[in-house]
This record gives C-alpha cells, sequence and structure tokens, in this order.
C-alpha cells in the first residue's frame, strides 16, 4: 500500500513543470533598420583648425595647441573592436572606466604609445547609444600631456550626440 501511495503521488508531481516555451520563427527574415548615426558636438580650445573635413575611415581630425583630437562612429556591438580600431592597442591590456549617461553607455580609457616624434599619450572616449559607438581621442607628446589634462576634461566633458555646444 505504502508503494501504491509513493507511485500515485510521483505521478501526481510530473505535471507540475514549466511549459517548453519555443521561439516562433518565420520564412521571411526582416533585417533591422539601423537609424542615422547622430551627429557629434565638443568643445575645441581656442584655435584648434579642422586639418580634414573625413578621412577614409570616417574620421574628422582636429590639430590644437599642442595635440591631435578626432572623432570616429562606428557599429556598435563589439565595444573590444571599436577600442582596438582607435588605440591600436590589444582591448584586453587597456582599463576601462565606464558608466551610464543619458545618451549611453560611456567608456573611457587611456594609454601610451610611442610616435614618430617621441613617446605619446593618448585618451579615448566611447558613447555607445544602442546603434553606433561614437568615440573622441585626444592625443599629444608624453612631456605635453600632464598641461593638456583640464583641456581634454572640458572636451570629454562636452561630448554630446544631437546636440550643439556653445564654445565657449
Amino acid at each position: 500500500m505504502k508503494w501504491v501511495c509513493m507511485i500515485l503521488a510521483a505521478l501526481l508531481l510530473t505535471g507540475c513543470s514549466e511549459p517548453e516555451s519555443f521561439e516562433t520563427m518565420s520564412d521571411h527574415y526582416v533585417e533591422e533598420t539601423r537609424p542615422q548615426a547622430q551627429e557629434t558636438s565638443f568643445w575645441l580650445p581656442q584655435g584648434a583648425a579642422l586639418m580634414t573635413s573625413t578621412t577614409e575611415t570616417g574620421a574628422q581630425l582636429y590639430e590644437c595647441e599642442g595635440f591631435t583630437a578626432w572623432t570616429q562612429v562606428f557599429a556598435s556591438g563589439d565595444l573590444d573592436a571599436t577600442l582596438e580600431a582607435v588605440t591600436g592597442q590589444d582591448p584586453g591590456r587597456i582599463q576601462r572606466i565606464c558608466r551610464k549617461s543619458s545618451q549611453g553607455q560611456r567608456s573611457e580609457c587611456a594609454w601610451a604609445c610611442a610616435g614618430e616624434t617621441g613617446d605619446q599619450v593618448a585618451r579615448t572616449l566611447v558613447v555607445d547609444d544602442g546603434y553606433y559607438h561614437y568615440t573622441l581621442t585626444v592625443m599629444a607628446p608624453a612631456e605635453n600631456a600632464g598641461d593638456l589634462a583640464l583641456t581634454w576634461q572640458d572636451m570629454f566633458q562636452s561630448f554630446r550626440l544631437g546636440e550643439k555646444i556653445a564654445q565657449k
């Protein structure tokens, strides 16, 4: 009798599982449409000049007093690939600071590298709006980078998507 009760209880408990859910399939592939990339704006120091309207990689270069700045837009999805393209460094070796903002995920990093004229120090900001990675990068000779820290901080804090920034 004991065995009968146990078998009956086991049979009753088998119906208590969650029903399986299935993915809906279709014969038609619908490609997600990506919106247009937003325009970026940021504060530039007095005397900064646009070197060229756009390079073959889509970068806009600015020559500033003592440093170079550039912006680029990449497809969103792989932050490591974007950082590698911008920095030329292995993304696993770069320390990042990430935070949320009203415009998306913001990631910042700094690195040093050898340049044609000596050691260089650079800093990059990546803003991810879910569709694109918008980047702002600044680079200067290592001996000048400390003097430029506040200028770079102003530029990075003013970086916006889709809004115009009033110049100081």
